[in-house]
């Protein structure tokens, strides 16, 4: 048994009543967790041809946030990307949005979504156009978080980037200039700013005024780091991909009231707890 699902069954009920704001994406995942491996889903009967023994197994949901599912996926995906992995170094890239925005995020998640991904991934393309940094067109996969270690809301993207790119005509490999740097990403992160800020007004008139005017001129962060042959990097987005945002191993203790867990801090590396 999940010690996750087990919590999230019993306070299913009371969310899905009303006790909670739910979303329909968040709805739906609950409805699914507490339906997983139970009657309401249906199941197969297994007969063994030597004997008259028989067994019964209940149907899984199969959904992205079920704690009893994302195993299978994340094999499943880790498998698949791993194949794709060139024999070149990889980088990995690390987009996030200043803390002033995460309301709008809140508010018009389908939408913002989008664009942190579109937009980042444009910059990285535009950057990486420039003759004199690569000149050439960037092959990547990314992934969007949407929390930090501790579990708060921290939208961002990773992307697992290969170390150079294909120049225009296609028949060319332009290999990064320097092992451990990709593209400079006080370059990158201005580009990216500015193609998110020109993105929202244009497709959310409405929130774009609530932001803080100094948020377009401010500094942005993308952090860039070599990833060696990318496998690592892969195994890191393939916990979140497939799975939910937390494991069993992580959990200390839950009930009704709480649950604690363990996280590693990501300035120290240290291991510690939230409650």
């Amino acid at each position: 048994m999940s010690v996750l699902a087990d919590r999230l069954g019993r306070q299913a009920p009371a969310w899905l009543e009303g006790s909670l704001p739910l979303t329909p994406v968040q709805r739906r995942a609950l409805l699914m967790i507490t339906r997983c491996r139970t009657p309401a889903l249906g199941g197969h009967v297994y007969r063994c041809t030597e004997s008259t023994r028989t067994d019964f197994s209940y149907h899984s949901c199969h959904h992205r946030a079920c704690p009893r599912c994302g195993g299978t996926n994340t094999t499943a995906w880790t498998a698949r990307q791993t194949a794709r992995l060139l024999p070149v170094p990889y980088f990995l890239v690390t987009f996030t949005v200043p803390e002033v925005l995460r309301d709008a995020f809140k508010t018009r998640p389908d939408l913002l979504h989008d664009l942190l991904f579109r937009e980042s991934a444009t910059a990285l393309q535009s950057v990486a156009a420039v003759p004199r940094l690569l000149g050439g067109e960037l092959g990547f996969v990314g992934g969007l978080h949407t929390w930090d270690r501790q579990l708060q809301y921290h939208p961002h993207v990773h992307y697992i980037v290969v170390g150079g790119g294909l120049s225009r005509d296609g028949k060319k490999w332009l290999r990064a200039r320097q092992t451990a740097w990709l593209l400079p990403v006080a370059k990158v992160a201005a580009e990216f700013r500015r193609r998110f800020e020109a993105a929202l007004s244009a497709s959310a008139p409405a929130l774009h005024p609530g932001v803080p005017a100094g948020t377009w001129r401010g500094r942005w962060i993308v952090h860039s780091q070599p990833a060696g042959s990318g496998e690592n990097v892969v195994k890191y987005l393939a916990r979140y991909v497939g799975r939910t945002a937390i494991s069993d191993e992580r959990i200390v203790s839950a009930d009704d009231e709480r649950v604690t867990f363990k996280y590693t801090d990501s300035a120290t590396q240290q291991r510690k707890i939230a409650r």
